[in-house]
């Protein structure tokens, strides 16, 4: 499974906003894999005071939590690029093609990526 970018902050931080079933699915899982998409929109979202500062890089904590990189390919740009649905942020786009193509559910509370057909939990 892939996680979302708040996803990917919740379960870091430890936060009650991350649902119990989700919680529960990345426990559960073999592998759970992190986006470098996610990775920039932090550091994006970060520079302009939209998320606070954290002592540590986002990238390392998720190692060190065992979370895979999944790097970003090719084929998730031309994916992304070509899906039609009313969500139009290009992080969101991404990652859920990159869930699509890697055949992953993507954990997130967003319900336009859902609405592009990827398996969500939430």
């Amino acid at each position: 499974m892939l996680l979302d970018t708040h996803a990917l902050l919740w379960w870091l931080h430890d936060a009650a906003s991350l649902s119990d079933r989700a919680r529960l699915a990345v426990s559960a899982a073999d592998q759970v894999f992190f986006s470098p998409v996610s990775i920039y929109e932090i550091e994006w979202k970060a520079a302009r005071g939209r998320l606070g500062a954290y002592p540590k890089p986002t990238n390392l904590l998720a190692l060190e939590a065992g979370f895979v990189e999944l790097p970003v390919r090719v084929e998730h740009a031309h994916q992304a690029a070509r899906m039609q649905g009313a969500n139009q942020d290009p992080w969101d786009r991404l990652l859920t093609a990159q869930a699509m193509l890697e055949q992953m559910a993507i954990v997130t509370r967003d319900p336009l990526i859902a609405q592009f057909g990827v398996q969500t939990v939430w």
